[in-house]
Parts: structure tokens; sequence; C-alpha cells
């Protein structure tokens, strides 16, 4: 069994600080959250509906039967429903996130097997917007941002999809002028390009 004495993890911290580069100037700014967002609350509109419509149908329904195993039937088949159409679809919503920063975008989905993808807000070349009838009624849409050459992050069905787009090119813009604004004559002492 090999035991470490604090001169052997001092020696490793030297080590990775001369391995590792000093800090870009795009590094030394906070990353600040400027909005976090879900999709769109009408995609829930028919399991709302299902949730209204299923306890009154297994009232009258499961009631009017003389047997009680055929009225625990009916109740137990209309748990299901609320269960398969109104619960799991509330929670996957619950699940999905879009989180924007002043560094990057993450989008978050899935409840049970959850995943993750970041998009540097520098990387972004092109920002798009695809809404259809319905969701130009709702003042929300899909935005696609295209990020090297890979294929694009889709943030679907945003609220208030013009205001975010026009959010990210203000930051885009903002981040290009950072990075290009810094000269190696203003960087500071101990920061690189």
């Amino acid at each position: 069994m090999a035991s470490f004495s604090g001169n052997d993890s001092r020696q490793k911290s030297q080590d990775l600080s001369t391995a590792l580069k000093p800090a870009t100037a795009a590094h030394l700014r906070p990353e600040v959250i400027i909005a976090r967002l879900r999709r769109h609350g009408r995609i829930l509109t028919f399991h709302t509906l299902v949730l209204l419509a299923v306890p009154p149908l297994v009232g009258y329904f499961g009631f009017s039967l003389a047997e009680a195993w055929q009225r625990s039937l009916v109740i137990a088949g209309g748990g299901i429903v609320i269960f398969l159409l109104c619960v799991l679809p509330y929670f996957a919503w619950l699940g999905g996130t879009y989180t924007i920063t002043t560094k990057r975008i993450v989008v978050r989905h899935g409840f049970f097997v959850r995943s993750r993808s970041e998009a540097s807000i520098g990387r972004i070349r092109e920002v798009r917007v695809r809404a259809t009838a319905a969701q130009r009624m709702f003042g929300s849409g899909t935005v696609l941002l295209l990020v090297g050459s890979e294929d694009p992050l889709s943030l679907r069905d945003v609220p208030g999809s013009e205001q975010v787009v026009s959010m990210l090119h203000e930051l885009m813009e903002r981040s290009y002028a950072v990075d290009s604004a810094l000269s190696p004559a203003q960087t500071p002492a101990g920061v690189t390009e």
C-alpha cells in the first residue's frame, strides 16, 4: 500500500501548474446566468384536458357499475391513464431546461436519464429561428444555434424566441468584442491570449 507525503502532493500540484498554461482573458470574466428557460407551457394543454376529463368520467362510469371489482378496475384504469398521459409528460417538461449564461448555453433534458449539451457563445456561428403558425400565435419558436461543424444545437419551442435571439446576438457581439479588444499590450500580467 503506497502512502503519499505532503511533499509528493505539492510536487504534483507544481507539475500540474507548469503543464497548464496561464488563463486566457476570456477565462477571467465571471460567468453570469442571463436566463433559464423551459419549453412553452402550451405543450401541456392536452395533458391538462385529460387530467380534467378523466376523474369525472371515472366517477360516472365507475360508480354506475354493480360489481366492486368492476369499479376497482375502472378506477385503476383511470389512474393509469392519468399517470401515463398527465404525470409523466409533466415531469418530462420539468426535466428540460435551457440555461443561457454570458459564456455558454447549456441544454439539459431527461428525467430518469439526464442528458446535457453545451455550446460556448464564442463558437456560435449563426442563430436561426423556426416558428410554426401555432408557435407564432403564442410568441414562441425553435432557436437553432450553428456551432462549428457539428449538428445545430436546438432550443425547442422557447417562449419569447425573438427576444432570445436578440439576446444571443448581443452576447455573441460582446464575446467577440472582448476577445478582440484585449491585445497583448493590454493583457494583464500572467494572462495570455
